[in-house]
């Protein structure tokens, strides 16, 4: 049974939906946590011999996702299947187009986040999993990344649904 993902970053929506859904049932104690599983931080990723920002985002993007997809796969259970799922959740890290002009000088940085919900039905758990990175040019040739993910396990409950045309509808008939 294949896993689904959503993420801040890619399921405007679903996401919010979801960690809302996953909040709730913790107060009314529909959903246990099962623990924090991994709180992992990786040493100082080092990009040299890299003039362009372009070039930088091209290799950080490649070796972080790799990195991370490794590391959720080592810790959450029946993920190996759907590897390419969890690649893909990391894909919209990197953008050439959020990097542009923000580390074209020594020693700006710049941040950036993604949190994501995993669900495995047939491992019966749900994981959300929070992911931070600072990226630093730290020479005319040079680009430092550092990365930090939490990943926390709880009871399985099923991806809620949500649809545009729902919301859509709902907000029509809404009266103010």
């Amino acid at each position: 049974m294949p896993i689904d993902i959503v993420t801040s970053r890619q399921d405007s929506f679903r996401y919010p939906v979801n960690l809302a859904f996953l909040r709730r049932a913790l107060n009314e104690k529909n959903v246990v946590f099962q623990g924090q599983l991994n709180n992992w931080t990786d040493p100082v990723i080092t990009f040299a011999n890299t003039a362009r920002v372009y070039d930088f985002t091209r290799k950080a993007g490649s070796t972080v996702r790799e990195s991370m997809t490794n590391n959720l796969c080592a810790v959450l259970p029946g993920l190996q299947r759907d590897r390419g799922k969890i690649r893909a959740a990391f894909d919209c890290l990197f953008n050439y187009y959020e990097y542009k002009g923000f580390l074209d000088h020594v020693y700006q940085q710049r941040g950036q986040s993604i949190e994501m919900l995993i669900f495995n039905q047939a491992g019966q758990y749900v994981a959300h999993v929070n992911f931070n990175s600072t990226s630093v040019r730290s020479g005319l040739r040079q680009f430092d990344v550092h990365v930090a993910m939490t990943c926390q396990r709880y009871t399985y409950f099923p991806l809620q649904a949500t649809n545009f045309d729902v919301v859509l509808q709902a907000l029509q008939n809404l009266h103010v």
